[in-house]
């Protein structure tokens, strides 16, 4: 199961920085051959641009520090206050808000706590979105959307979404969220604040707070994957289990009451 998150930032139509370390157009030309000629332009020049980076990475290895998100599994939990600030920083942690998980959904019940913003993406975005999902599709991996709340939405009563994720991507994809008045319901705008370090990201509070907010649904939404994987083992497994202790039970007693016979006639 894959757990996605899209942010609502305001992303320029350019190159990625950080993509141009992953995407090689020379190994990945068959990702972009169908995106306009500037961002085919843009990636190539990448290319070229890190190609004597690429040729040292061929005469020793890459050494570059060791990425301090892996002491975290990947997670970035930062203790920092606003603006990125460590002396701003005040560990806080209230007891998160408890909800059915089923009101957590997306749903024909709830659809008025949500807004689609409908806009559209740019190309390198909608080309790389279209390769995900074929991908999750060809393998059977089921997607789920995570709205995660920003700092500038705290006063709204309404999930803000891009769009409708299960129509958009023709598959079923359930999307969890919280309005974020009900989230931070009965904390103060200092509280608020303290749950994150920038506009767009929570610290290490408001990763606490949140994460143990939404798992219910998380979690519900991974049991009802696991008809077509971990259950169907599992009753594989208690089948075979029965099978054994009947095999145990029915035959080994005969056979042994004839072996202790044997004996006892020799």
């Amino acid at each position: 199961m894959i757990i996605f998150s899209i942010p609502r930032d305001k992303i320029d139509d350019g190159p990625s920085i950080p993509g141009c370390k992953f995407i090689r157009y020379d190994k990945h030309g068959e990702l972009l051959k169908d995106l306009p000629l500037g961002y085919r332009i843009s990636s190539y020049a990448c290319g070229v641009l890190r190609s004597p980076r690429d040729l040292v990475t061929i005469i020793r290895q890459n050494k570059s520090k060791p990425s301090p998100f892996t002491e975290n599994l990947g997670a970035d939990k930062d203790a920092l206050g606003m603006y990125l600030s460590p002396q701003k920083f005040e560990k806080f942690t209230p007891p998160p808000p408890v909800f059915p998980s089923e009101s957590l959904f997306y749903s024909s019940f709830n659809q008025d706590q949500f807004l689609f913003l409908d806009e559209k993406f740019n190309a390198h975005q909608d080309r790389y979105l279209d390769e995900m999902i074929k991908l999750l599709k060809a393998k059977e991996v089921p997607l789920v959307i995570l709205n995660v709340p920003q700092y500038r939405e705290s006063k709204l009563n309404k999930v803000i979404e891009y769009h409708d994720w299960s129509k958009k991507f023709g598959m079923e994809t359930p999307l969890i969220g919280i309005p974020p008045t009900v989230l931070f319901n009965g904390l103060s705008d200092k509280e608020i604040e303290k749950f994150h370090y920038e506009e767009d990201h929570m610290n290490v509070n408001g990763m606490e707070y949140f994460t143990k907010a939404v798992l219910p649904a998380i979690l519900e939404v991974y049991e009802n994957v696991q008809p077509k994987t971990f259950k169907f083992l599992l009753y594989l497994l208690i089948v075979s289990a029965c099978i054994g202790a009947f095999v145990l039970f029915y035959f080994l007693p005969f056979r042994a009451v004839d072996t202790g016979i044997v004996y006892q006639d020799f």
